[in-house]
């Protein structure tokens, strides 16, 4: 009933501000038990998702050294499994926050490639709609490949084996063809090929 909503809602707002006061160490025992995420704290919740990988990025991230954010094995790992345990306990992997689809949010508020990356992995594995569009209308691969730095290992595989096409916005859109040559993908130079040829 009520009191089991406002008892996962306490769950959610306690790792939040766990997050926010960069205690670390304390996430593991308040993320032990999953909590059941209601369509009333799936925005509660997508924000938290974000945060999180914010945090990746202050706690491992280049800068970290410089900044003296690096942490421990286990406090990074405390936070990457709030990711994890979002997803367990009811994030909707196509929640809307902010306007838009929660992987154009993750593209649109994390800078690491990384970060972004593994946010990306985690909603596809956990069924988000691939070709979802923000509101500028561009697919969730389109967006990223467009605007935000990738990693020169990566190559957004997993995309492909859930079904992602681009769409005439993207494609619009030079950045990302300079994208796709710069790094090599060639599924998606492929897909590409495949979009303007059906047009």
């Amino acid at each position: 009933g009520h009191d089991s909503d406002s008892q996962h809602s306490s769950a959610i707002a306690r790792v939040a501000e766990l997050l926010r006061e960069c205690e670390y160490g304390s996430i593991g025992s308040a993320i032990s038990r999953p909590a059941r995420i209601s369509s009333a704290q799936q925005v509660q919740a997508a924000q938290l998702f974000i945060d999180a990988l914010k945090s990746l990025e202050k706690m491992e991230g280049p800068l970290a050294g410089l900044l003296g954010t690096s942490c421990t094995k286990s406090e990074v790992k405390n936070v990457t499994d709030i990711i994890g345990w979002l997803l367990g306990s009811g994030l909707n992997p196509n929640a809307i926050i902010q306007g838009e689809p929660l992987a154009h949010a993750v593209i649109d508020n994390a800078d690491g490639s990384l970060s972004i990356e593994f946010g990306l992995e985690m909603l596809i594995l956990a069924g988000a709609d691939v070709n979802a569009t923000s509101s500028s209308g561009k697919t969730v691969l389109g967006s990223w490949l467009s605007g935000k730095p990738i990693s020169f290992r990566y190559t957004a595989d997993s995309f492909f084996k859930a079904g992602a096409t681009f769409n005439q916005v993207d494609l619009s859109d030079h950045k990302l063809y300079e994208t796709i040559f710069q790094y090599g993908l060639f599924r998606a130079a492929s897909a590409c090929r495949a979009c303007e040829s059906s047009r």
